[in-house]
Formats: C-alpha cells, sequence, structure tokens
C-alpha cells in the first residue's frame, strides 16, 4: 500500500506500466534490504527474483535500468552481508559461494518470470529501450536543464511534483530517515553496528534508484517510479524503526498492549495523514467544479473546442460538405487537440478532411535547411492548425516545445497562409492558430 501512495493521483489522467514496473522493482529491493540475502533461504531469494521479473515483465522496454537495479541491489546487498559476516559458521568458510547461490536464484528466477515474452519480443524491446535512451529518443525527452536542474527534478523538480508532490513528501519521509540514522549511531555496541549497516546499504540503494534517471539526459516524470516507491517503502520502514524505538525505552508498559502494534497504528497513521493531505492531480468529486485542476481542464476544453470551431467554419467555407476534402496540417508539439480527436470530430459533424501532423522539427542542424523542410511538409495543405505553448509545461525545455516556436514562426511568415483564426486560454496563455491557403496561391 506504501508503494502504491505516488501513483494514486498521477495514474488518474496518465496511466503507465513504469508504475506498476517501479512498484514491483522497490518491493524486490525492499525485501533484499530487510534481510540477510546471502544466508537467505531458496524461498526467500526466489521471491526477490519473482519481483524483479515482475518489474521486468511490466515494462520490458526498460530492461536495461530494471537489471542494473538488481544487479546493483544484489551487489550492495552481499557487501553488506560480507561485512557483518560472523567467524564461527559455515557462511564464513565459504563466502563467496554462497554469495553466488543468493545471485543464481534471484537472477534465475528473475529471468524465468520474464522469459516467455522476452524470447518472442526482446529484439523489438530493446530497439525501443536504445531509441528511448539514445539518439532520436534524446532529441525528442532530452532535459536541456543545468546540472542542479538536473539534480532535483526527480525531488522538488517537475518529476517529484508529479510524483512525490515536491516538498511535502519529502519532508516527512525524509525526517524519519533521519531519525532512522540517528537510531543506529546511538548507542554505540554491537546491534548498532548491525544497524549501520543496513541503513547504510539502504540509503546507498536509494541514492542509486535516483541516480539512474538523473544521471540519463532523457527526463519523464515515470522514468523515476522506482525511486518514488522505494523511497516511501524506505521511509514506513524507517517510521516503523523509530517507533519500535521509542517504545522499547518506555517504562511500564502496559502487557496487554503489544509495542508492535502501537508501532504500526502510528505508521498507519502517518501515510493516511500524508495521503489525506495530498494536493490531487484531479479532483476526486465530478460536482466539485471549484477545484484548480478542474478549473484549468475546463479552461483547456474551452480552448481545444474553439479551435476545432474554428477548423469546422473554415471547411465549410472551402465547400468541403459533399465536395473534395479539404487537407489540414496540424504541426508543433504535443497538443491536448491531435489528430485522432480531429478526425472523430468531423466524421460526427459530416466534414471531409484529411488530417495529417508534424510534431517534430527536421533532424538538421542548418537553420535554412530546417525551413526548407519545413516548408516542403506543410505543401499541398488547405489549413494548417498550429499551437503556442500548449506543449507540456512541466518539461518547458523540451524539443516539443521548440517545435511549437519553429512551425508557428513558418506559418506567420509563409506567404501561401494567411491568419483565419485564434483561440487562446485567458489563464495560461496557451493558444491555437488557424492558418488557410490564399485562395490567390
Amino acid at each position: 500500500f506504501a508503494a502504491t501512495a505516488p501513483f494514486l493521483a498521477a495514474s488518474i489522467l496518465n496511466l503507465k506500466p513504469d508504475y506498476a514496473a517501479g512498484i514491483c522493482t522497490a518491493i524486490a529491493m525492499m525485501k533484499a534490504l530487510r534481510g540477510p540475502l546471502v544466508v537467505s533461504q531458496w524461498r526467500r531469494l526466489i521471491w526477490i527474483g519473482v519481483f524483479f521479473g515482475l518489474g521486468l515483465l511490466a515494462k520490458p522496454a526498460m530492461m536495461l535500468p530494471t537489471a542494473m537495479l538488481a544487479v546493483g541491489t544484489l551487489a550492495i546487498c552481499t557487501a553488506r552481508d560480507l561485512a557483518l559476516r560472523p567467524h564461527s559458521n559455515r557462511f564464513a568458510q565459504e563466502p563467496l559461494m554462497r554469495a553466488c547461490r543468493a545471485w543464481v536464484f534471484v537472477l534465475g528466477a528473475m529471468a524465468l518470470v520474464a522469459a516467455p515474452h522476452l524470447i518472442m519480443a526482446w529484439r523489438m524491446e530493446w530497439d525501443y529501450t536504445r531509441g528511448t535512451l539514445t539518439g532520436e529518443g534524446v532529441e525528442m525527452w532530452g532535459y536541456h536543464g543545468s546540472w542542479s536542474q538536473h539534480a532535483v527534478y526527480y525531488l522538488t523538480g517537475p518529476g517529484g511534483h508529479r510524483m512525490l508532490d515536491g516538498a511535502r513528501s519529502l519532508v516527512p519521509l525524509g525526517l524519519a530517515l533521519v531519525l532512522y540514522g540517528l537510531i543506529t549511531i546511538f548507542p554505540v555496541h554491537a546491534r548498532s553496528r548491525r544497524r549501520m549497516a543496513y541503513f547504510a546499504a539502504t540509503l546507498a540503494a536509494l541514492v542509486m534508484a535516483w541516480a539512474g534517471p538523473t544521471i540519463s539526459t532523457v527526463k519523464i516524470p515515470e522514468f523515476a517510479s522506482c525511486f518514488s516507491a522505494l523511497l516511501w517503502l524506505v521511509g514506513i520502514h524507517a517510521a516503523a524503526v523509530v517507533c519500535n524505538a521509542a517504545n522499547a525505552s518506555m517504562r511500564g508498559w502496559p502487557r496487554w498492549l503489544p509495542r508492535s502494534a502501537v508501532a504500526s497504528l502510528l505508521v498507519v497513521a502517518m501515510l493516511g495523514g500524508r495521503l489525506a493531505t495530498y494536493r490531487w492531480t484531479f479532483a476526486l468529486w465530478p460536482a466539485d467544479r471549484n477545484a484548480p485542476a478542474r478549473v484549468a481542464r475546463d479552461a483547456r476544453d474551452v480552448l481545444v473546442r474553439g479551435a476545432y470551431e474554428a477548423v469546422k467554419t473554415a471547411c465549410v467555407g472551402q465547400g468541403s460538405f459533399g465536395h473534395s476534402a479539404s487537407s489540414i496540417v496540424v504541426a508543433g508539439g504535443q497538443y491536448d487537440l491531435a489528430s485522432e480527436l480531429l478526425r472523430l470530430w468531423c466524421i460526427r459533424d459530416g466534414i471531409a478532411l484529411q488530417v495529417s501532423e508534424v510534431h517534430r522539427m527536421p533532424s538538421t542542424t542548418d537553420k535554412a535547411e530546417q525551413k526548407r523542410i519545413g516548408r516542403t511538409l506543410l505543401e499541398g495543405s488547405d489549413l494548417l492548425l498550429v499551437g503556442h505553448d500548449v506543449a507540456r509545461k512541466d518539461i518547458p525545455s523540451i524539443v516539443q516545445q521548440e517545435a511549437d516556436e519553429f512551425y508557428l514562426g513558418l506559418a506567420r511568415t509563409d506567404a501561401r497562409f494567411e491568419l483565419v483564426a485564434r483561440t487562446t486560454d485567458p489563464a495560461s496563455g496557451a493558444s491555437f492558430e488557424l492558418y488557410r491557403r490564399r485562395r490567390s496561391d
């Protein structure tokens, strides 16, 4: 339940397989971090591998990051267990053999879970992974921010606000983690050494889950789903440790009330209070029209429908009812008024309109060549619909935002087209501009 907390609001508007992959991978990592790995029974090792495999199966296209998290977690837990190994049992005599056994069980179970799919589709999944993280994927999804903007993207930046609600989650979870760290340091004794090792391993795994998507040039909020889920699990686990430590230090505790039950209730209260104060992405009650998200969505509805009405009026003016179909190019970045929606509405209203879309800038650094290719793409169209500031606000430096400006500049300077309509959202400043080919042309 704690692992799913970051995704309850985000999945309402955008349900992606990244969420399931992140949750399963975080559960596998936490299961390995909470107990010994090298000396574990084979059943526990297999369960860890099964959860890693479910994470890999939930989104096979992210096979490389998931596999790296699995190997990194095993390495961290193995190093922790070797540092804590006793000197009087079999583990001390055969540490490498038992470590290899643990790795084989975990990685073998992970491979078996994902094998049925990857055997058939590994090539397609690998091409998708490579295309997303390199080449065209970097051009489309690359985040052109500073080092500091990259560092905080999944914490207090756009990704952190989408998945964690920013500092509102980081502060209580971070406080629980700090208290957990203090408990491991004081008092210093044999048990404290073990706690310190487990705390250090947990912290290292958390940093690893954050560093992977942060170092990558490609920035998509859902890419750090594993980090978000693991942060919640670590925070809840830290809160439980703090509660147990507090209960253990209380004298005269009533025997009829188990301390573990009190610790569990406090953790549940913390989690429930956190969810109750979450700023939900979308209004929970349809009748709540005053919710900020509902107001913004209604304003965008007016913007999109106004753009379509302008297209409809222009098509009627060109006699597209019962005559040769008009053609329109939807140019720029990711719009709310996508070509599929435009086609459906035209079919509903009986308008003959051929729709095509261009959502990427020409892949050349020569500005003159870019403009020549862009104008060629617009040839043969009767109408041109271009968005301005409609691209996603959470990644302002993305190439799709640049595509808006590129095609808008072409439309405004192309003598073959004239501006016939504009719809604007006064709240966000986003707008659609509709251009029609001049009759003389």
